[in-house]
């Protein structure tokens, strides 16, 4: 099976369950939480590193490191990133389609597409 660049495997098992759910905006946005934005220290204006876990069921998001190949995005004002049009194609995004989120020891945020959105 081909795995594209933007793919990376996380282990769900270690992820810890914020009890936060959000969704997808009419313009293929999402807002990231304002206690993941504290966690991971991600402020408006800063870039994020947006990719697909492996299993093509979870958008992961975490800091901007210079040397990846992932899509990189820039917070808004309003703490919005648009979801990229290849991402939203593999996860079968719709608007108004929502995402549990996770994070991994506070270095990547999991946005888990929910199974009742199938």
């Amino acid at each position: 099976m081909y795995t594209q660049s933007y793919s990376k495997s996380v282990e769900l098992n270690d992820a810890t369950d914020r009890s936060i759910e959000c969704a997808v905006s009419t313009s293929y946005t999402i807002t990231i939480p304002k206690i993941i934005r504290n966690v991971m220290g991600i402020n408006p204006g800063e870039q994020v590193n947006v990719g697909l876990s492996i299993e093509q069921q979870a958008l992961l998001i975490s800091k901007a490191i210079r040397d990846t190949t992932d899509n990189k995005m820039i917070v808004r004002e309003n703490n919005k990133i648009t979801i990229p049009t290849e991402l939203r194609r593999s996860l079968n995004l719709n608007k108004g389609d929502k995402f549990q989120v996770l994070t991994l020891k506070d270095r990547m945020v999991i946005f888990r597409k929910k199974t009742g959105n199938l």
